[in-house]
Order: C-alpha cells, then structure tokens, then sequence
C-alpha cells in the first residue's frame, strides 16, 4: 500500500502523513514502504543523503516514465568529503546490488557524481512503459500517477492513490476522449496516450 509524504523544505525531509484525499502540489510526494526501507538502510550503512527523489509529474514533462514519479528511485550523496570520490561510490553501487535490496543500479558513466538506485514493486505493462497496468480496486504508488496525471490532462479527480469510482469516471472520459474504447483500466497504450498529454500540457496553457 502507497504511503503519502509531504516535503518540509525547512528540515528537508518527508514526513508521513495519512492517505486521505489531497490536492496536488510540488510538496506532496508518495513512496512505497519497500523503498523507504531500503533507503533507510542505505543512508544508515554509508551516511549518504537522498537528495533527489519523489518528483511529481509536471505539465510538460520530458523524461516520462520516470521511478523518480513514482517515489521508487533516489539519487544518493555522500554527506561528507572523500578523496577517491568514485572508488566509495563504486563500492555502494556493489552494496547496493549484492544488498537484494534494489532492483536497478544505475553505472557510474550515466550518474557520475551520485548513486542512483531503484527499487520496483510491479510488474511492466509492456517493453515501452515501465508503469504497470491499473484496474479498479489497486492502491498504491501508480496510481498516484495515474491520477496526477489525469489532472494534469484535464479530467480531474482526487488524489488519494485508490483506483476508485472518482477516477474511474475520470479515465473513462479520458480514454473517451483519445479516441480508446472506454473501460475502467489502464494499459500500455493509455499510459502512452495519457503521458503524450502531459508532454502537451504546458503548451496549452
């Protein structure tokens, strides 16, 4: 089940909060307990810092599919200076993986001065969109997506991280409204239609 976070930029940290309805905002934030964990016991083993994660998807969004939306991926620096900066950060990068703890370490050529690591909680829709299929009833970290999303489009409903009749209603005037048959999940080919609106979203306002 999906955890809800709010960002305090004073004490830069999240604090949990409980799951009810809130609307979106740059400081609302969303994890899984698996991810939080493993940072928990990444930060505590390296005294390393998470800071760059839970990033809600913003009109106009470039990178997509991104495990940093959905509250599943941070990028990690150390919180004190070292000589051989690449050396310890190749070692946590092996930690990382040897750990069980993660499911994709980025290599030190595509995140050269951190530790990017991920951990997935789902199963993909398919090889194009690493976000998972939805149907009523799901709870969790994407569904926080789908219905930011959603919003972002333009078929509002609430943010709460539960597949429920409010944003089953939105979907289907969604799906509607692209031109998909208009049934209550979300697949491959509505993730990819519903995130070339967010792309477009900025341009039309």
């Amino acid at each position: 089940m999906a955890t809800l976070f709010v960002f305090d930029k004073t004490q830069d940290s999240f604090s949990a909060v409980s799951p009810s309805p809130l609307r979106s905002g740059d400081d609302i934030a969303w994890t899984d307990a698996a991810f939080i964990a493993a940072c928990k016991e990444l930060c505590g083993r390296f005294e390393l810092k998470l800071s760059r994660s839970f990033r809600p998807v913003r009109p106009g969004c470039m990178d997509g599919f991104s495990a940093h939306h959905a509250g599943l991926a941070g990028d990690f620096t150390l919180l004190s200076p070292c000589k051989n900066l690449a050396a310890r950060q190749n070692e946590i990068r092996r930690w990382c993986v040897k750990s069980g703890l993660f499911s994709c370490v980025q290599p030190q050529y595509r995140t050269p001065l951190w530790v990017h690591a991920e951990v997935s909680v789902t199963q993909p829709a398919s090889l194009l969109v690493p976000y998972p299929a939805l149907f009523p009833g799901n709870m969790g970290v994407h569904v926080f997506i789908l219905q930011r999303c959603l919003n972002i489009a333009g078929f509002p409903c609430l943010l709460c991280g539960g597949f429920n009749a409010d944003t089953e209603a939105a979907l289907r005037d969604f799906r509607r409204a692209v031109g998909l048959s208009p049934e209550n999940i979300i697949d491959a080919q509505c993730w990819l239609k519903l995130m070339e609106q967010v792309r477009s979203a900025a341009k039309q306002s």
